[in-house]
C-alpha cells in the first residue's frame, strides 16, 4: 500500500509547481498554483506526496464531510487506481463521507465510472471579455 506524506508546500514547491501549472493552463486556471500554495499555507487544503516518487494530491476539506482532490499528479500511469485507497483513507481519517473532484480531461471522465465515481454535476464556464 503506498502511504502519502503530509508535505510543506514551501519545501517542494520547486517539484511540484510546474505540474500544477501545466495543470492549471489545461483546465484553464491560471492562477491555480498561486491558489493552492495559499490554501496550503492558510490550512485551507494539504498537500500530500508519496516518498520516492513524483506523485502528490492536494486535498481540500469541504462543507458536509466531503474532501475535495483539488490536484492529483503522477508520472506513472494508472494513478487513479494506484492512488485511490490511499486517498480514501486519508479522508476517512479526517470524517469524510464523501470524495469528489473535477476534471477538464475527458478520458478521465470516461474512465473514472470504472473505479465508482458518479457525476454529481457539471462545472460550466464562460470566459467574458474584461473591457
Amino acid at each position: 500500500m503506498i502511504h502519502p506524506v503530509l508535505t510543506n508546500i514551501d519545501q517542494v514547491i520547486g517539484q511540484i509547481g510546474p505540474q500544477i501549472e501545466v495543470i492549471g493552463e489545461r483546465s484553464s486556471r491560471a492562477n491555480l498554483l498561486r491558489d493552492i500554495v495559499d490554501a496550503c499555507r492558510n490550512k485551507k487544503a494539504f498537500l500530500f506526496t508519496i516518498i520516492g516518487d513524483d506523485s502528490f494530491a492536494v486535498l481540500r476539506p469541504m462543507p458536509q464531510r466531503v474532501v475535495q482532490v483539488w490536484v492529483a499528479y503522477s508520472r506513472a500511469g494508472n494513478a487513479t487506481e494506484q492512488y485511490l485507497p490511499a486517498i480514501k483513507d486519508l479522508c476517512r481519517s479526517v470524517g469524510a463521507t464523501q470524495i469528489e473532484f473535477e476534471t477538464a480531461l475527458e478520458s478521465v471522465e470516461r474512465l473514472m465510472p470504472r473505479f465508482g465515481w458518479k457525476k454529481a454535476y457539471t462545472v460550466w464556464r464562460l470566459k467574458i471579455d474584461e473591457t
